[in-house]
């Protein structure tokens, strides 16, 4: 029997967490003039909303009431654990604390007193973060394969971290970073319109950090960091920010979740910069972790999938990849879960998370929008009648034909544009546009000569092991061969996954990488080039699943130890990730 609360129990503990959650908000902002303003009586609106109407609504209204009681029986069922496994986490803590005293032993006590080296805190934190996997490992040894989900989100905040705390606390590690930084502070701003000295510092800086290699041996970072600090407490407002909104605003509500939290917390310009980060990682990290729950097999490709260092770098920065693809991992998640159980028909519920997902993954780049090509090949028999093959077929188009007007419609009305100025002289898009219209056989040409270098084996390293302005990792290989692999493995025979499916998923991959490098050719390429500029390895990412599960036959029989077979491609992966982590930034501290 599930665990009941009372009215009094739901109303008390929502009220505590919304006040909290006002106290926090209220505390991170900087408002741009000291008298009354339209942004403060939004505020006190807000204050007033959450604070007033959110405890009674989610105590009394049934659906909301739902949420409140899961809410609480998790917290419950955790407490009940730690009840019931004390002497396990005692016992796990204190192996924790004692990786921590050795990495502090191995850097101040070996390393810098025999080898006569200066003490190097990336170098320790990137120690402690290896004895940290060896202790997740330990304790997986034998459950593993029956928490996957688990294990995979262990492991990748772990790795994810690590990255943050070693790597600079500046823009430039991450392509866009600079215009995905200024779109962060537009939503954590949003309340009171304001922009501080110190992040347009940040963001005037950018090229600094990208050709200089800013901040990122030892005494620069500490000179760097506390003139940062310094000026964050000064809490000067230069002006107020420029209002970045779009469709793919949603996309960044993680990181600018974690920008408020840090300022609300009092927390230094540094550390909150460091926490928005961490925020898009556990986002990312959460989306992979209820996919590899939902699917009924494919658990293990989907842990190994998370960890595609090229993923988990972006993840560890400000990005919204992350969003885009842990959404429509997650959507396919549920696709495959209906597929993978032909003789359950299709649950509602199921269908219309499916369609969310993938909406809300596509929201920053509408292009993606092919990959709800297979959700049309749901097979036959998982609807209960005709009404129901109705019901599910008409959200799928409509979601499909909204996210294609998201782009196409503007373009119709306005033209789409003059392109990006980043892609050198010769930008116009509608000339372009024009272009490709009037000579289709000679753009099909350029196009197809670029896939084949987009799809060959040398361009794995821009998607498996790319680092941005880090650099380019080695092991991609590696990297696509443990995927490979572990698609073929990780499968049980089933007669759900039919022809129609397959197909259309390679498809849908193929439409989605045609659709990627048009938009590239429109906007970032010189009219009338026989080159497509600008498509980047990481726009691959999103159709990676999809693709390999198609590809992957049914009909093999995996005969190997559950739990060796997931913890050893996820370590394969990890491993990758912390030797090339170390080369290209925490042997340069």
């Amino acid at each position: 029997m599930e665990q009941q609360f009372s009215k009094k129990c739901r109303y008390g503990v929502i009220l505590i967490i919304c006040i909290a959650g006002m106290v926090i908000f209220n505390r991170s902002l900087v408002f741009v003039s000291s008298g009354m303003s339209a942004h403060k009586l939004i505020v006190i609106a807000l204050n007033v909303f959450i604070i007033g109407a959110f405890p009674v609504a989610f105590t009394f209204i049934p659906f909301l009431a739902r949420i409140t009681d899961a809410f609480l029986r998790w917290i419950w069922k955790l407490i009940k654990c730690l009840q019931a496994n004390w002497k396990k986490f005692v016992k796990y803590l204190v192996l924790v604390v004692a990786g921590r005293c050795l990495a502090w032993a191995l850097e101040n006590l070996v390393i810098c007193k025999l080898l006569h080296e200066a003490a190097n805190d990336s170098r320790r934190v990137f120690v402690f973060a290896i004895l940290l996997l060896g202790i997740v490992v330990y304790g997986f040894r034998n459950r593993a394969g029956r928490k996957p989900e688990q294990f995979f989100a262990i492991a990748a905040l772990i790795l994810g971290g690590t990255l943050i705390r070693v790597s600079p606390a500046t823009l430039g590690i991450m392509v866009d970073d600079e215009t995905h930084y200024a779109r962060v502070l537009a939503e954590a701003n949003l309340f009171d319109g304001s922009r501080l000295d110190v992040e347009d510092k940040m963001m005037a800086e950018f090229a600094e950090s990208v050709y200089n290699k800013l901040a990122y041996d030892r005494k620069s970072r500490q000179a760097y960091y506390a003139e940062l600090n310094a000026m964050y407490e000064e809490k000067h407002v230069v002006s107020p920010n420029v209002r970045l909104h779009g469709i793919w605003s949603l996309s960044y509500v993680p990181l600018a979740l974690g920008t408020i939290v840090g300022q609300g917390l009092s927390l230094s310009f540094v550390h909150v910069f460091m926490l928005a980060k961490f925020f898009n990682l556990l986002f990312y990290v959460l989306l992979i972790y209820w996919a590899i729950k939902k699917i009924s097999y494919g658990k293990v490709l989907l842990a190994a999938f998370g960890v595609i260092p090229t993923t988990l770098f972006m993840a560890s920065n400000y990005s919204y990849d992350p969003w885009l693809i842990g959404f429509v991992t997650l959507a396919y998640a549920y696709f495959f879960y209906e597929i993978q159980n032909p003789d359950k028909k299709l649950e509602t519920k199921n269908a219309i998370l499916m369609i969310v997902f993938l909406l809300l993954g596509c929201m920053p780049k509408a292009v993606y929008c092919v990959l709800a090509l297979p959700f049309l090949f749901m097979p036959k028999a998982k609807f209960k009648d005709k009404k129901q093959r109705l019901w599910y077929y008409m959200p799928v188009i409509v979601a499909g034909v909204a996210l294609l007007g998201t782009f196409l419609l503007p373009a119709l009305l306005h033209g789409v544009g003059e392109g990006d100025s980043r892609g050198g002289e010769g930008i116009n898009a509608n000339a372009q546009l024009a272009y490709v219209l009037a000579n289709p056989a000679e753009y099909a040409r350029v196009l197809f000569r670029f896939l084949k270098e987009f799809f060959s084996i040398r361009n794995m390293q821009t998607y498996l092991q790319r680092y941005f302005y880090f650099g380019y990792g080695e092991f991609y290989g590696l990297a696509w061969v443990t995927l490979v692999v572990v698609a073929f493995l990780d499968k049980r025979s089933t007669k759900g996954m039919t022809a129609a499916v397959r197909i259309s998923c390679v498809i849908a991959s193929l439409l989605a990488a045609v659709a990627c490098a048009t938009a590239m050719y429109l906007v970032y390429t010189p009219v009338a080039s026989d080159q497509i500029l600008g498509c980047q390895g990481r726009y691959l990412l999103p159709m990676l699943i999809p693709f390999l599960v198609a590809i992957a036959p049914d009909k093999i029989e995996n005969r190997m130890n559950p739990h060796a077979f997931t913890m050893v491609p996820v370590l394969m992966l990890s491993a990758t990730f912390l030797y090339n982590i170390y080369t290209m930034c925490v042997a340069l501290y």
